[in-house]
C-alpha cells in the first residue's frame, strides 16, 4: 500500500493553505483579499452550496445548483469570485443566493 511520504519524499510540499467563505446572489462577483501567494505555485479550489426560494417563501432545494468560478489575482494577494446563474430555470423561483467556500493551496 503507498501512502503520501513515498511520493512526497517524506516532506511536506504544501507551503499554506488559505480558506473562506462568501455569501452571494446569482450574478454577483468580488475581490477578497488574501495573504500573499505565489500565483505560479498556489491552486484554488471552489465548492457552493446555493438554495433557492421560491415565490411563496419556500426553498425549492431540488432545484440548487449554481455555476460559480475564481481566479488568483496575478500579484497572488487578492481573489476575483463570481457566482452564476443556476442552469436549471423554473418559473417557482424567485431567487437564488448562497454560499461559496474557497481554498487557496501555495506548494513549496
Amino acid at each position: 500500500m503507498s501512502t503520501l511520504t513515498q511520493f512526497t519524499g517524506g516532506g511536506s510540499v504544501i507551503k499554506s493553505i488559505q480558506r473562506g467563505s462568501w455569501g452571494f446572489t446569482s450574478g454577483e462577483s468580488e475581490t477578497i483579499l488574501i495573504a500573499t501567494v505565489d500565483p505560479g505555485k498556489s491552486t484554488l479550489n471552489v465548492s457552493v452550496e446555493s438554495a433557492t426560494s421560491g415565490k411563496d417563501g419556500t426553498n425549492v432545494n431540488f432545484e440548487s445548483a449554481s455555476m460559480a468560478g475564481g481566479r488568483i489575482d496575478a500579484s497572488g494577494g487578492s481573489l476575483f469570485v463570481s457566482s452564476g446563474i443556476s442552469p436549471f430555470h423554473n418559473t417557482y423561483s424567485s431567487t437564488r443566493s448562497g454560499t461559496l467556500y474557497w481554498e487557496v493551496i501555495e506548494y513549496v
